[in-house]
């Protein structure tokens, strides 16, 4: 029997129909068993292994399931396209086709994401490229295939040719399988990764179902079974859905399942209103357009028009100032208990506070989206912050220290501009570069006498972007040696901080020197002897350990230093990471507390050890470093902090942490999230850190007067959105 003559899985009318439906439901359970295996490991920090294996199976079945069905029991529309039944030669050249273009596509995308640095040519670039590689791979395995096919008709071993076809068409599965494994919420990137691997992987699952078959000994328990089985875990899978909260977590996860989710809660959106009742949807209401989880919700009107659960019992709005003055800080101290009465704001620094004599050497640490709850001076219960927690102990440790912003760039611009993100001359790029009329920290603090040096670990933060203005040694080897998004970056941050450290030191200057780590940022992964569990978060931890274990070897060498009783060391987080904390994953869009809320301490070697509990800011530390330095502060937005540390304390009002759409206020211990609306009113939330610090009960009807007087705070903040 020559190879296009072999027998189809459809052949052979004389098989039972009970045992081609159990046969067929065999092969798309085990297939759908493999499909679901990277849902489970991307979505495992948010849903249960249990809950994202049946929704991954489930859906992944619709649509294995009609293939397999097809192929065994094939309408006539069916057969007139594949013939009797798909041949082995077909069904094994499109697995080698699937596979070979899932790696060089990911292979080019990888090329572009390193060396373009621009999307739109980027993204035309892989259009272009992308279509090429299809075709070609196309005409490469059809020659593969003619070439097995001669080799089969001189006498080649079957299992041989159908083993190595398998090395071609699924080896390459599995190379970019491991980055397709991956949580996405490290964004569009993760997310377009994840769903690429996914279908590429169901097509050659789907190929395999085509043509495989199960050995004969299996059929009768197929026959009896298989169907059951699979009906089964349908119903539980698409039962999960709609009862639990996974289906969110598997949204959140990426790949095919997540866009399957989608479109079958689109089907569901009668009404319009861009969201639907089922398949992980929110909306309460089909009938009603007005109801849906995103709507306004007036208070008394005995309507749930947000499907919160309840009627809104307060609605407290306002819309952003025109052009309204900013009032002065008080200068008398708030009190002792509760929020303090005045509304200052962020502003530009007076003349700076009187330096330590000598000027001290200042090391400024950014631990990249760290939360302050993971750390163990914190209140964190795992032990991943040894060397934090032990320098804590002799430092001035802010406990209620928030984010400029919940994204890189409005996190990292203060530190560099000493302004906002919005307020610092930049191009208009995402990832913007900063015009040469910045009047940089680092430059201020050249111009005040002081040696100074960087190293840092993300690719935005580069020379040629205006970083590296002031600065006289910049050391960016740690994200050009490993991409700091995949690989870990730290140890190259400590190698080169005690370089540039021990150069600097050598000088007859004081130093100023700013190191960032970024190694707790996506992507999440294990190193060695740290281990705290294989969830996101514990991934995250692990991170956080890791990073404070290479600070802990560059502070070794610091305290060993004869510089060591002059040198000021501040550390603080950028912005947090959330888990799943209020329904959502990530950092972009979050102002809650596992985002906004930062570690932040200056440990002095005058200083008492203090614990401050008033609410201050990370855009606190350029004024505090230029203060510590005798350095220029003209026009820096922020509060020197320098008088904690001489046992003073410092007045520092209300602070403002931003995200996409939305900001909040801290007056401690009362926060108030407020949500921008396009042609909508405000929408604001209050919450009492003291007593509530998860923020799970807004006390906007109970506390009116609170209310008010935070509303009041948040008008005068000029919004940068």
């Amino acid at each position: 029997m020559s190879p296009d003559e072999e027998t189809p899985p459809s052949a052979g009318a004389e098989t039972p129909r009970l045992t081609q439906i159990g046969e067929a439901s065999a092969m798309a359970l085990g297939a759908a068993l493999l499909a679901a295996i990277p849902t489970v490991a991307r979505a495992r920090g948010s849903v249960g292994i249990v809950d994202g294996l049946l929704i991954g199976v489930a859906l992944s079945l619709v649509i294995v399931l009609p293939v397999a069905l097809l192929a065994r029991r094939a309408a006539r529309g069916f057969r007139g396209v594949v013939g009797p039944g798909p041949t082995g030669a077909l069904s094994l050249g499109i697995a080698m086709w699937a596979g070979l273009s899932a790696f060089l596509l990911m292979l080019l995308a990888m090329i572009l994401k390193a060396k373009t640095h621009h999307r739109g040519l980027g993204g035309a670039t892989f259009g272009v490229f992308g279509a090429a590689v299809l075709v070609g791979v196309a005409v490469f395995v059809g020659r593969l295939v003619a070439v097995g096919k001669g080799l089969l008709s001189r006498g080649w071993s079957r299992g041989l040719l159908l083993g190595l076809g398998l090395v071609v068409g699924i080896g390459p599965l599995l190379v970019v399988g491991l980055p397709g494994l991956v949580p996405t919420e490290g964004g569009a990137e993760a997310a377009a990764r994840a769903a690429v691997f996914d279908a590429f992987l169901l097509l050659g699952l789907s190929a395999a179902v085509l043509w495989g078959r199960l050995p004969k000994a299996l059929l009768p328990l197929a026959r009896l079974a298989a169907l059951p089985l699979t009906a089964c875990i349908l119903v539980v899978g698409f039962y999960r859905i709609e009862t639990s909260k996974s289906a969110a977590g598997v949204k959140a996860a990426g790949g095919v399942p997540s866009a399957l989710l989608t479109v079958l809660e689109a089907w569901t959106d009668h009404d319009g209103d861009g969201e639907g009742a089922h398949f992980g949807g929110r909306d309460c209401d089909e009938g009603d357009p007005t109801r849906h989880s995103g709507a306004e919700d007036p208070v008394g009107d005995g309507r749930d028009l947000d499907c919160d659960g309840e009627d809104a019992v307060v609605a407290a709005v306002y819309h952003a100032p025109t052009a309204e003055p900013v009032p002065e800080p008080s200068a008398a101290p708030p009190p002792a208990a509760g929020p303090s009465d005045s509304v200052p704001v962020a502003s530009a620094a007076a003349e700076p506070a009187a330096p330590p004599p000598g000027k001290p050497d200042i090391i400024v640490v950014t631990l990249d989206n760290v939360r302050a709850d993971r750390l163990g001076l914190y209140g964190a219960e795992r032990n991943t912050s040894p060397v934090l927690d032990a320098l804590g102990k002799r430092a001035v440790v802010f406990d209620h220290a928030y984010a400029a912003g919940s994204t890189t760039q409005r996190a990292l611009t203060p530190l560099v501009s000493g302004k906002s993100f919005f307020d610092t001359a930049r191009s208009t790029k995402e990832w913007p570069l900063f015009r040469e009329e910045v009047h940089t920290v680092a430059e201020r603090m050249k111009e005040a006498g002081y040696a100074t040096g960087a190293v840092v670990s993300f690719n935005w933060l580069r020379k040629d972007r205006g970083f590296g203005q002031g600065f006289d040694e910049f050391d960016e080897a740690p994200w050009t040696k490993h991409h700091p998004e995949r690989e870990s970056t730290s140890e190259l941050v400590t190698a080169g901080a005690l370089a540039v450290y021990e150069t600097l030191a050598a000088r007859d200057q004081p130093v100023f020197l700013w190191l960032h780590y970024f190694d707790a940022h996506q992507k999440l992964i294990e190193h060695e002897g740290i281990s705290f569990g294989s969830k996101n978060l514990d991934l995250y931890d692990g991170e956080i350990a890791y990073v404070d274990r290479e600070l802990g070897r560059f502070l070794e060498k610091v305290e060993a230093s004869p510089r060591a009783n002059r040198t000021v060391i501040l550390v603080h987080g950028s912005h947090g990471e959330a888990f799943g904390e209020h329904d959502a994953l990530g950092h972009d869009r979050i102002i809650f507390e596992e985002v906004a809320r930062v570690p932040f301490l200056m440990a002095s070697p005058a200083g008492p050890a203090r614990r401050v509990e008033q609410a201050v800011s990370i855009y606190d530390v350029a004024p505090t470093v230029l203060a510590l330095g005798g350095a220029n502060a003209e026009g820096v937005e922020g509060t020197s902090l320098v008088g904690f540390t001489q046992g003073d304390d410092v007045k520092r009002g209300p602070v403002v942490t931003r995200a996409y759409g939305r900001f909040a206020v801290v007056d401690w211990p009362l926060k108030l999230h407020v949500r921008r609306r396009k042609d909508k009113p405000d929408r604001v939330i209050l919450f009492d850190l003291s007593i509530d610090p998860k923020e799970q009960k807004d006390l906007s009807a109970e506390r009116a007067q609170d209310l008010e007087r935070m509303i009041g705070i948040a008008k005068a903040v000029n919004d940068d959105d």
